[in-house]
């Protein structure tokens, strides 16, 4: 009778661990380069962008000078998100096209994973939007992805699984070479947090 009890515990015990040995494996994984993404991407799309495509209403440009969503001047960038924050240090709505080019352009990246019903989210999201609003010119380019709010878009989705990112407000500091150089669930202090992506980014 005993050895009967034995082999569902084995079985069970044998399934916990093939779970979590295929979740660590996930989180492990070293996420794909930018210019392989790009590459996955272009050849899917023909290698240009769909015509009809629409560009940024509020905040964003292909070129020349822009107003951010604070209504400070930011310097001539090249980039067509959402502008949230920053007027030398910008501070973007994530998207696949922006990433890159700040990767291209030998610029370090912070990510804000963000999602509207997140209470902690909504606390740290001001910070975020100071420490860049207060930043001078940096190496650094901030995005602000979006986790399963409904505000999420396909390219959140990708960039998130790419860069093993499992909850909201995760930040993560990827270099200039697209790899993932730190990945955390700390909270953020504006005065820490503004020094160390000042010091990240030169």
């Amino acid at each position: 009778m005993k050895n009967k009890a034995v082999v569902p515990i084995i079985i069970v015990t044998l399934a916990v661990a093939g779970v979590l040995a295929f979740f660590l494996n996930q989180m492990t994984l070293a996420p794909a380069t930018s210019q392989e993404m790009v590459s996955k991407d272009a050849s899917a799309a023909g290698g240009t962008m769909p015509e009809g495509s629409p560009l940024p209403e509020d905040g964003g440009m292909i070129g020349g000078d822009a107003v951010a969503n604070d209504g400070s001047m930011m310097k001539d960038v090249s980039y067509s998100g959402e502008v949230i924050a920053g007027s030398e240090t910008p501070y973007i709505r994530y998207n696949r096209a922006d990433f890159d080019r700040a990767l291209s352009e030998g610029k370090s990246v912070y990510v804000y994973v963000y999602a509207t019903w997140c209470p902690t989210c909504a606390a740290e999201r001001p910070k975020v939007m100071q420490a860049f609003n207060e930043l001078g010119e940096t190496g650094v380019v901030g995005f602000e992805a979006h986790w399963n709010d409904g505000q999420n878009t396909q390219e959140d989705n990708d960039f998130e699984r790419n860069y093993g990112v499992t909850s909201q407000h995760t930040s993560l500091f990827i270099g200039s070479d697209g790899k993932l150089v730190e990945k955390s669930l700390n909270t953020i202090e504006v005065g820490a947090f503004k020094a160390k992506l000042a010091a990240f980014g030169a």
